[in-house]
């Protein structure tokens, strides 16, 4: 398979720089097969975009204004559409929905924050139970 030359986009006249990099997010799904192949064997396409995701993830989406306006047009730059997003101050947890074009939809959760106390004092509290393959977190039993 060759792979796509990247190619600047032409600049939008009254477009920010930071909106242009954010619609150029997903640009190098051009070197990737498409349609993504929707099965249960692995899809080197799905597996960028779901990496794409856990990054996104990270975007403090949950500050509204410019900077959710930043993580939609990211998002919108690959195919997909903000459902909803997720921020609960009790535990600190953030997500976002997400649904792509081509029919499927992601929910993507932002991971422990090591530079956030209260990140780090949940995951201290986090049960871990035994398992025959080692010791997970409890909530992976249910």
């Amino acid at each position: 398979m060759a792979v796509k030359q990247s190619t600047t986009r032409k600049k939008t006249p009254g477009v920010s720089s930071e909106l242009q990099q954010a619609r150029d997010y997903f640009k190098a799904k051009d070197n990737l097969l498409s349609p993504p192949i929707i099965r249960a064997a692995y899809s080197d396409r799905m597996a960028w975009i779901m990496a794409s995701m856990a990054h996104l993830a990270y975007d403090r989406f949950e500050e509204e204004g410019e900077t959710l306006a930043l993580f939609t047009a990211k998002l919108e730059g690959g195919g997909f559409e903000l459902i909803k997003t997720f921020n609960s101050t009790e535990t600190d947890t953030q997500a976002f929905l997400t649904k792509s074009s081509d029919g499927y939809a992601v929910l993507a959760f932002r991971g422990t924050e090591m530079s956030k106390r209260q990140d780090v004092k949940i995951d201290a509290k986090a049960m871990r139970v035994s398992v025959l393959e080692g010791r997970i977190h409890g909530g992976f039993t249910a």
